[in-house]
């Protein structure tokens, strides 16, 4: 959906008019006075809002057994377990969550080509990356790799690594100003970015 607005007093009236104007960035209006001074023409500078995103909502996996990546989730993980309509299922963390669908039981609509471990994720922790590391070797998965220093979205992380009931690849990391864990430096260009 394209939405136009522009912004000024003689527009208040016209702005609060419209639904969810709330949702709508208003874009400035250059004014000009007219040659008696009391009366202002509004010569308005539109622009088109295309796409501007903000956020991941979800994102949704597809497993072989929901309830063991329910319980992979819910415990190593530590995210909050959701059920909503028709018998789904998510886990909850933070402002997002990851919806689950069972191989060959998908919801429309779905992927082209749904296959179970083919995810590679990554998670930021509010934990010390030693103390996540060890809270997963108590639910005895094991660690693969880490902590090694990776580049994310917003700056260098400490990183480690482990797989999930289908073996999609599962990265916890802190960011690095925020972590006292000595990382092990990545050996080449190549691994100094999120695998």
């Amino acid at each position: 959906m394209l939405l136009t607005i522009v912004k000024g007093q003689r527009f208040q009236k016209v702005i609060a008019s419209i639904p969810n104007i709330d949702e709508v960035q208003p874009i400035s209006s250059k004014f000009k006075k007219s040659k008696n001074q009391n009366l202002l023409h509004t010569k308005p500078e539109y622009e088109t809002i295309y796409m501007q995103i903000s956020n991941i909502d979800h994102i949704v996996l597809t497993v072989k057994n929901i309830e063991k990546s329910v319980q992979f989730y819910g415990t190593v993980l530590d995210m909050t377990i959701e059920y909503f309509a028709e018998g789904r299922v998510s886990a909850k963390f933070g402002n997002q969550k990851i919806n689950f669908h069972e191989l060959g039981e998908e919801f429309e609509p779905k992927a082209q080509q749904p296959t179970s471990g083919s995810a590679d994720l990554c998670f930021l922790t509010e934990a010390k990356i030693e103390n996540a590391i060890e809270f997963v070797k108590t639910k005895g998965v094991e660690i693969i790799e880490g902590p090694v220093e990776r580049t994310g979205a917003t700056g260098k992380l400490v990183s480690f690594y482990f797989r999930d009931p289908d073996n999609n690849l599962i990265e916890i990391s802190n960011l690095k100003n925020r972590s006292s864990f000595e990382a092990k430096t990545p050996a080449s260009p190549n691994n100094d970015a999120t695998i």
